[in-house]
């Protein structure tokens, strides 16, 4: 049955269900254990559809890739990261281009992680308020490109997982 459909292989999680317990935040080579509240990335692939002289499609353009992340960050965690940076980098730090790594773990799971490359500190606010909330920064990252789902000791740089690989390192 050469046409036959392989199914979706369903992972072995023995009834554990990754949440955010299981991610691990690295941002500018700075490991940020337990000083999130959340961090999300984001690809967006914008794509023009291609009309011929009939009503349907005939196809699309390859697109553009719009990447957006940011993390939230309670306050000392945050400030921490910025003398980081400032320290790496020095003045016009919020000018320097950084990685941030997702790894996400767990006991008896395979272990993945995300690259959100060439980021950098464009927009950051605090929001303080009365009542018993923690103080939490929230960054946007800006990247310029996103590696997702990378399994544990693979390298990301490789073509395999670029969603959007220059055709020119294709031809070979």
């Amino acid at each position: 049955m050469a046409n036959a459909i392989s199914p979706i292989q369903i992972p072995v999680t023995n009834g554990v269900v990754r949440s955010i317990a299981q991610v691990r935040l690295e941002v500018a080579g700075l490991s940020l254990p337990g000083g999130f509240a959340s961090v999300m990335r984001k690809r967006t692939r914008n794509r023009e559809m291609v009309y011929g002289n009939n009503a349907d499609p005939i196809g699309k353009t390859t697109g553009q890739n719009a990447y957006e992340a940011s993390v939230e960050l309670y306050f000392d965690w945050y400030a921490n990261l910025l003398a980081t940076l400032r320290n790496n980098f020095g003045q016009g730090y919020g000018d320097q281009q950084f990685d941030m790594f997702l790894t996400y773990v767990g006991q008896n799971l395979n272990v993945y992680f995300d690259v959100i490359a060439g980021c950098t500190f464009d927009n950051d606010e605090i929001n303080a308020q009365k009542g018993t909330s923690p103080l939490v920064s929230n960054v946007q990252l800006n990247p310029l490109k996103i590696y997702f789902g990378i399994p544990d000791g693979a390298d990301y740089t490789d073509q395999m997982f670029d969603d959007n690989p220059d055709p020119l390192d294709l031809m070979t």
